[in-house]
């Protein structure tokens, strides 16, 4: 779980929100704003990669997935190495066996945001911070990657930070935050994900 308290995050002395919400397992939480509002800047702060002011706790092992994310070479599989047998799994989901053995230079955009999001999802975190994973998948892709993100959170007990632009009927179930206001704002703070 993270717990944010008077919790202001800042570029260059300009406020950009402040948060006092709590995230707790179980639960995909989706993160959405204008362009220069924060989304990434939030998830950086908690991975402790940008200076904000106030406090959160987490409770857990997080890890983070930038936007801009680095694959390992030089084959896609050299990516799962820390849980091979786990990312057979997610492979099978995808159906991307024949990615396996690819250069990683040679994939597209899609193809190497599920390499990514499979390399996260095989370790073990309980905490996911996701900056616009599905970006470059095509539509049927994004929505078998929301399914999934719904699914660990469930299953795995997982609690899911997701920045997303794209935010359509597939994110339905998630809890849509919204940077509004110079605040991080949630729809009710009386749904179970905040109790």
């Amino acid at each position: 779980m993270i717990q944010c308290r008077d919790f202001r995050l800042s570029i260059k002395n300009e406020l950009l929100f402040t948060c006092d919400l709590s995230f707790k397992k179980g639960f995909v939480y989706v993160i959405k704003g204008e362009n220069g509002s924060g989304k990434t800047s939030f998830l950086r702060a908690l991975k402790g990669l940008f200076k904000y002011e106030g406090q959160f706790a987490i409770n857990g092992k997080m890890i983070y997935q930038p936007q801009h994310f680095h694959l390992f070479q030089k084959y896609a599989k050299d990516n799962f190495f820390s849980d091979m047998q786990r990312a057979e799994r997610f492979v099978r989901y995808f159906a991307i066996e024949d990615l396996l053995d690819k250069s990683v230079n040679v994939l597209s955009g899609g193809e190497r945001q599920k390499i990514a999001l499979i390399r996260s999802v095989i370790q073990d975190y309980d905490i996911l911070l996701l900056d616009e994973p599905c970006s470059q998948m095509d539509q049927k892709s994004m929505e078998m990657t929301h399914a999934l993100l719904f699914e660990l959170a469930q299953q795995e007990n997982k609690c899911i930070l997701l920045v997303s632009h794209q935010l359509d009927a597939s994110l339905n179930q998630g809890i849509v935050l919204e940077i509004k206001d110079k605040q991080l704002i949630s729809p009710s703070t009386s749904h179970s994900a905040y109790r």
